[in-house]
């Protein structure tokens, strides 16, 4: 019978993307607007040889978007299929991330990914809830991670360390190591609501001049240096949290 056939086709084909571990899909900007780019990147220094992208939790021929490979000609990734949930809007960026332009309401939602070549033997998953736009009663999770990008910054480059899926916080502090002491305070910043989102109100003693705020009351770490490597935290409120989130990041820079 034709549905026995085609039950078996896509049995096998999610079998191809049965994972050996999961990872941390992340995306920027954390608050992304409608008709502008948002992406979705694998927050690891790791690099994958292939990965394939789907619309929703569960892979499937009617959920992909596409698979790209590493050309090592090149060095760089590129697209050899897309699959039937391309829209022509998404595309490939650098680390086989993906990029969907001119968002809409209607991409928000889950995505998941299979990358194969990361350092083990078979394929690994992550999976990212695309928010599109800003609801006061969005899930925050347990154990909030502080996101770093780009994933691999370079001398020169800006960077942006922002609290994963915490996109309209009230207030927030960002300091330099893993305690909250006041030597180690960058700065505290509170939502405006007038010209700018985010306003810093105190600049503490390890600003360095060149310390942003940024939406979601990101840190923005302008012409960045070797030496601004090291642990960084965050304690960030929320006009519906009774208590702080607070998370921390490990900064690499590359020369």
């Amino acid at each position: 019978m034709r549905w026995i056939g085609l039950i078996l086709a896509v049995l096998a084909f999610a079998a191809n993307f049965s994972p050996s571990e999961t990872i941390h899909i992340a995306q920027f900007p954390p608050y992304p607007r409608l008709g502008k780019p948002v992406l979705l990147f694998l927050d690891d220094n790791r690099a994958p040889t292939t990965c394939n992208w789907f619309r929703g939790r569960d892979p499937s021929e009617e959920s992909h978007i596409f698979r790209a490979d590493f050309d090592s000609t090149e060095g760089v990734h590129r697209i050899n299929q897309t699959g039937a949930a391309y829209t022509g809007r998404e595309d490939l960026a650098r680390g086989c991330s993906l990029i969907i332009r001119k968002v809409r309401p209607s991409d928000a939602g889950p995505y998941t990914v299979s990358m194969m070549g990361l350092g083990g033997s078979g394929a690994v998953t992550g999976v990212r809830n695309l928010q599109v736009y800003y609801s006061p009663f969005s899930f925050h999770p347990e154990g909030s991670r502080v996101v770093q990008f780009p994933p691999n910054p370079r001398v020169g480059q800006s960077v942006y360390l922002y609290l994963d899926d915490i996109q309209n916080p009230s207030e927030c502090s960002w300091f330099r190591g893993k305690e909250q002491r006041e030597e180690g305070r960058i700065f505290s910043a509170k939502f405006s609501g007038i010209n700018r989102p985010y306003l810093i109100d105190l600049k503490g003693a390890a600003h360095r001049g060149r310390e942003e705020v940024w939406r979601a009351c990101s840190l923005v770490i302008r012409k960045v240096q070797a030496s601004d490597s090291g642990p960084y935290m965050v304690s960030m409120w929320d006009e519906w949290d009774t208590r702080p989130i607070t998370a921390e990041r490990e900064l690499r820079v590359s020369s």
